[in-house]
Order: structure tokens, then sequence, then C-alpha cells
């Protein structure tokens, strides 16, 4: 089987992560995703609780068969994508691991934590944002094993919480059951 490892904020889910993870399992790239939003320690400006994040990720992805959310790296201690997809091969060894990851984020890619190790030993999925130049990176990138999906769509959670603190309206953007736990929440105002 193909695994797939939708690492993120999720901050908050919307309509693009459904998109990517329902484009990958309808046109069988993957065979199984699981969803794991970062933990509590992950340095990120705005970033809500954890149990929000993971409640809305519950709304969202309810539809989703072949979806699964798991919870790992809510810990106390720094977890990192390699420590993630190591414990996914663990458990499922005899499957193929594919991390699933922006373009945005594989511009940054070289400043993660042991990228070398995952580039070597992982296969990736990089769904296209916008104009990013990835192929011009440089040579510490092998692009045998990453598949590039073309833009899919580029809506970002930061666009979502910006309308959203700007009284805009984000129904467009995200489920109804996410819209209405973020109006009962009272989350991404000021």
């Amino acid at each position: 089987m193909r695994i797939g490892i939708y690492g993120g904020s999720f901050n908050p889910p919307h309509n693009g992560h459904k998109l990517v993870i329902n484009y990958l399992l309808d046109n069988e790239i993957l065979d199984k995703v699981y969803v794991v939003p970062t933990g509590r320690n992950y340095v990120k400006p705005g970033l809500e609780k954890f149990e929000h994040r993971r409640a809305m990720l519950d709304l969202a992805l309810s539809s989703i068969d072949r979806a699964e959310i798991v919870d790992i790296e809510d810990r106390d201690t720094q977890v990192y994508t390699y420590m993630t997809l190591d414990y996914f091969k663990e458990r499922n060894s005899e499957d193929d691991i594919v991390f699933i990851m922006g373009s945005d984020n594989l511009l940054d890619f070289h400043t993660w934590r042991e990228c070398k190790y995952m580039l070597d030993n992982y296969s990736f999925i990089v769904i296209m944002r916008g104009d990013h130049k990835v192929k011009d990176m440089g040579g510490y990138v092998n692009f045998d094993n990453i598949t590039f999906i073309d833009n899919l769509s580029t809506l970002a959670s930061s666009d979502i919480r910006n309308e959203r603190i700007n009284n805009g309206d984000i129904s467009q953007y995200v489920d109804d059951k996410v819209l209405k736990y973020i109006n009962d929440n009272n989350l991404y105002v000021e």
C-alpha cells in the first residue's frame, strides 16, 4: 500500500486540504492518508490550540473514509517530521510511506531537521502552490522520489485567518461544520 502522511498546522483546515486528500485517494495515487496536525510545541504565529485544530479536522474530514487523523505530534516535547515518518514506517513496514507537502514548504525543506535522511528514505508528493520554482532549488534535493502534482488549490489557512480577522466572509473556504465551530468558539479574531 501507499500511505500518505499529510502533516500541517491545519489552522484552520479548509476546502483546499480536503481537495488534496480527495484527489490523491480518488486518483489512486495513495491508498490511505493519515492527517497529522502539528503539536502544541510547533512555533507559528496565531496557532490555535491543538484541541481546536483537531476538532475542526474531525468535522472537515468526517466524510472521507480513507483519511484518518492521528495525534502523534501532540506531546510535551518537540516532534520533528522525520520522527513522524519513522513512526508510521515502524507500524507499516511493508508499505510505501509518502509525505505530502506544499511547494512552499519544499522551498524551506533544507532547514528541516534530518531533511537529507527523509529524502533518502521516504517518497514525497509536492502539491504545487503559486509559482514556486522548486526545480531551481539547487543540488540538495533528489527529485527522483518526489512526485509533483499541479496546483489543486491556492487557498492558504493564513488567508482565511486574515479574512476572518477583517470580518470577512470565510464560508466559501471552509466546511459548514468547521465554520460553525469557528464561530461558536470565537476563533481567529483579534
